[in-house]
């Protein structure tokens, strides 16, 4: 059974006859195996990506850093830890300002 599936760190091959783009990935098995594999898109798949990723890498940005000060209903207070990071955000630990 498949755990999980990992991007290998390798550059995206481009097929123009196919019209497919092909990514390297590790599958990985729940017994610790792993194998090779590609992930491979069709054109808008690749744009539907690019785009989802481009947003992901903004919200990322976004995310206050430990010790910015943020305004949290009203006070503001400083980041001292965040968890939890995610494509949706992150569970911000902060201390108020006296």
């Amino acid at each position: 059974m498949i755990s999980h599936i990992t991007i290998d760190q390798r550059d995206i091959a481009y097929d123009s006859r196919a019209q497919q783009a092909a990514l390297s990935v590790t599958v990985h098995h729940r017994d610790g195996a792993t194998e090779p594999s590609l992930l491979v898109m069709d054109p808008g798949q690749v744009e539907l990506y690019a785009i989802q990723l481009d947003q992901a890498i903004a919200q990322r940005n976004d995310l206050p850093e430990v010790g910015d000060e943020v305004e949290d209903h009203g006070h503001r207070t400083v980041v001292t830890d965040i968890h939890g990071l995610s494509l949706r955000g992150a569970h911000l630990v902060a201390t108020a300002e006296d």
